[in-house]
């Protein structure tokens, strides 16, 4: 069975290129997609996925003030926090509010789909190398 996939970001062009992507690929399927932090709440409440891609900076709530919500909400979710930086602060406290995991949303292609399938199979890492 796919392991099923929401996609929280307030970026359009990311959120349809990334499920793009990821529809290609038989280990995904992608149930369904937030452009805020509001959205991506109430989007895993309804559809409990297995893996959350949430971006941190988001327009009318953020990601990392979704994302304690989302944890209570999803408990069995893992929830991989995306962003355009590539700080080992900014990780960290995302793993304190109940992360599983930290992209960089300017990770090459093979980076961005081995973390989310790590993050599908339960094998990801808190906190990535090469964070500063």
């Amino acid at each position: 069975m796919a392991c099923r996939i929401v996609i929280c970001d307030d970026y359009d062009a990311y959120r349809f290129t990334l499920h793009a992507i990821l529809e290609t690929d038989a280990r995904f399927e992608v149930v369904g997609e937030a452009a805020n932090g509001l959205e991506a709440i109430q989007r895993c409440a309804e559809l409990q996925p297995d893996v959350v891609v949430l971006d941190i900076a988001m327009p009318e709530m953020d990601g990392l003030t979704a994302l304690p919500t989302i944890r209570e909400q999803c408990p069995d979710a893992r929830i991989v926090m995306h962003s355009a930086f590539a700080e080992r602060a900014v990780a960290e406290n995302a793993a304190s509010l109940g992360a599983d995991g930290y992209l960089e949303k300017g990770s090459d292609l093979e980076r961005i789909i081995a973390t989310i399938a790590d993050a599908c199979a339960g094998t990801l890492t808190p906190i990535p190398e090469g964070l500063q």
